[in-house]
């Protein structure tokens, strides 16, 4: 089921029957629609392919898709020169493009809001001014939560899995199969379920009609 979710062409959303040969992650139902692609494409390859190995596979929720899909994300080790602690650099820029975006990441480990926990933290990344640079509504977010969440998200999102329950700017690849699920519960659940963690009256006040 998962698989069939990403396994489509970007430009049409068919079947994609073949791969960019470069990144490995852009799939397309034919030749036609990979070469119409690629001016959209090109800074992502090009990216991903500089990098090598130095890549995670993250859950990308396109701003202008229907479905997520595997991206790879570049990344750069960096050593703190002051504290000697050690952290992931990651390249995102490719998908926040806004001149004035204010790309944060969020992190959970149950199931939704309030499930049961995961065993692993998942974490995603966004533009928290999406609003103010008046960036599109997440069309896939729209379409994987039935038009029902909670949160009114926009512009593209991707995800990863953190390192462990302490390392903050240390990641893992996301794995569909497990963590698709996860990413849309929390994505559906956001702000229209109360975290059992927050008071219901301070709640009600900065939810007046839930």
């Amino acid at each position: 089921m998962a698989g069939e979710l990403y396994n489509h062409c970007i430009v049409c959303e068919a079947p994609g029957v073949q791969q960019c040969s470069s990144c490995k992650t852009a799939r397309y139902c034919s030749k036609e629609h990979q070469k119409q692609d690629w001016r959209a494409h090109k800074e992502y390859c090009l990216q991903v392919k500089a990098a090598g190995d130095q890549t995670f596979t993250a859950i990308l929720f396109p701003v202008n898709e229907r479905r997520p899909r595997l991206v790879k994300i570049p990344f750069e080790d960096v050593i703190d020169e002051e504290d000697g602690i050690s952290w992931q650099k990651l390249q995102r820029n490719v998908w926040f493009k806004h001149p004035d975006s204010f790309v944060k990441a969020d992190y959970f480990n149950n199931m939704g809001i309030n499930g049961p926990d995961l065993g692993r933290t998942l974490c995603f990344f966004y533009d928290d001014n999406s609003i103010i640079n008046r960036l599109p509504l997440n069309r896939c977010i729209v379409n994987m939560t039935g038009g029902k969440a909670g949160h009114v998200w926009c512009g593209n999102i991707f995800g990863l899995r953190s390192k462990d329950h302490t390392y903050f700017n240390e990641y893992n690849d996301a794995v569909l199969e497990e963590d698709l699920e996860p990413f849309v519960a929390y994505f559906d659940q956001y702000n229209k379920v109360r975290p059992d963690h927050m008071d219901p009256v301070l709640w009600a006040k900065m939810h007046p009609g839930a």
